[in-house]
């Protein structure tokens, strides 16, 4: 959910990426489809490229991990042809609004422990 928020906003605020608009219903049901294939790339692919890139996640104290998101967000754009970027740091800068946003949500929102 937030994930699809994020997107919206960075869709609205930047011209790093487009998510073609048609009409409203068509619009949001590609973000609940990106936003699903986003969940399942992070779940299956993610874990699998963080342990190919080990050794580079090491030398580089975890920087590399942008590189990971990157690639990750690359593969929405492929497997959802309605979102498209504009620019090769859009590929770097959607990932890490989505991780900012991601963050603040869960901070201002009360945990259920």
């Amino acid at each position: 959910m937030t994930s699809g928020l994020a997107l919206f906003f960075t869709d609205y605020f930047l011209d790093v990426i487009d998510i073609k608009y048609v009409d409203l219903p068509s619009y949001l049901k590609t973000l609940v489809i990106a936003v699903v294939v986003l969940g399942l790339l992070n779940t299956f692919i993610k874990p699998f490229l963080t342990a190919i890139s080990f050794p580079f996640l090491i030398l580089s104290l975890g920087l590399f991990s942008i590189i990971i998101h990157a690639i990750v967000f690359f593969l929405l754009t492929i497997f959802i042809p309605d979102i498209s970027v504009y620019a090769l740091w859009g590929y770097f800068v959607v990932p890490i609004i989505l991780g900012i946003f991601n963050f603040l949500v869960h901070l201002l929102l009360p945990s259920n422990k």
